[in-house]
């Protein structure tokens, strides 16, 4: 009896080892690799053109896009997507263009300034993860913005 109850300690512990050594090779591991691009990702709508993505998938995924489509557009996309559209004033894209950017291109001074008016959703996770994704109601450019944290 004594042997059996050592040897279930024992594949216990190496089941806690493993479980606890794929939990830091998952966070601490190889990232993969950024994807960079002008072409559309199947995340961005059929009517997005003049588009600036970045992405990175893994443990700490997240999405940006920077894209032009028309207001009917980008109300049919809410719609589809169930958001909640609210029009705002002062709308900053600053966080889309600083994962937009991250590459070594620096931000500049226009890109601090906030959209004056613009059709906006948020959906903000504890984590601070979420959605953001918001419309230039003058320049009709369009800031998204989604990770898990």
């Amino acid at each position: 009896m004594k042997k059996i109850l050592k040897w279930l300690f024992i594949g216990g512990a190496g089941l806690v080892v493993l479980f606890v050594a794929a939990v830091f090779f998952a966070i601490a591991g190889p990232r993969p690799a950024v994807v960079d691009g002008t072409d559309r990702p199947e995340w961005l709508p059929e009517q997005a053109t003049n588009i600036h993505h970045r992405s990175q998938e893994g443990f700490g995924w997240w999405k940006a896009a920077e894209f032009t489509i028309s207001e009917a557009d980008f109300r049919a996309l809410a719609d589809k997507r169930g958001w909640q559209l609210e029009e705002v004033k002062d709308f900053s894209k600053t966080t889309t263009l600083a994962l937009l950017r991250s590459d070594g291109v620096t931000l500049t001074e226009e890109d601090f300034k906030p959209i004056p008016r613009a059709l906006v959703y948020e959906r903000r996770a504890t984590n601070n993860g979420g959605l953001s994704v918001g419309l230039d109601l003058s320049t009709h450019r369009a800031y998204y913005n989604e990770s898990h944290r």
